[in-house]
């Protein structure tokens, strides 16, 4: 089964990948190519053996996946880490989570309509191998990824 990890900056998925088993990769690993270079070298890894993908890239890199591909789907499953940060977010990262709420509703129907599962986890401090989080955690678009908590209906065919 092939996964994808998305969610905002800073609220765990990356740590969270790493309980999985596996060839994980990681769209932090791509941050020198650039933003538009890092999604489209990361659209191919859903074409690769990889069993996880994970980073605030990935909904760039499906919707450069689904444009290239009329058919099929790039993983079986999407997560979506719906945290609070676990720690303050800089203006470019409040940024960064509003454009992975944009991306990622543009694409969650075809998605969907594909045969994607798609489904939501919270991380606790004790899911985060103790990491703590901090009294001033901030809540962030990632919060409403899939609109007031509800993935919208698959189209019917």
């Amino acid at each position: 089964m092939k996964i994808a990890i998305i969610g905002s900056p800073k609220s765990g998925k990356t740590t969270f990948s790493s309980s999985f088993v596996g060839n994980v990769k990681h769209t932090d690993d791509l941050i020198s190519l650039g933003w538009s270079e890092a999604s489209e070298k990361a659209s191919f890894w859903f074409d690769e053996s990889v069993d996880v993908i994970e980073g605030v890239a990935v909904p760039r890199a499906l919707r450069k996946w689904l444009e290239r591909n009329k058919t099929g789907k790039p993983v079986d499953k999407v997560i979506i880490v719906v945290n609070a940060s676990f720690c303050e977010l800089s203006k470019g990262q409040l940024s960064m989570a509003k454009g992975i709420v944009t991306v990622w509703n543009e694409i969650v129907r075809e998605l969907l309509a594909r045969g994607v599962v798609v489904e939501e986890t919270r991380l606790t401090p004790l899911a985060l191998d103790g990491a703590i989080a901090p009294d001033n955690q901030q809540v962030l678009p990632a919060d409403v990824l899939v609109g007031e908590g509800t993935l919208p209906e698959p189209p019917r065919q």
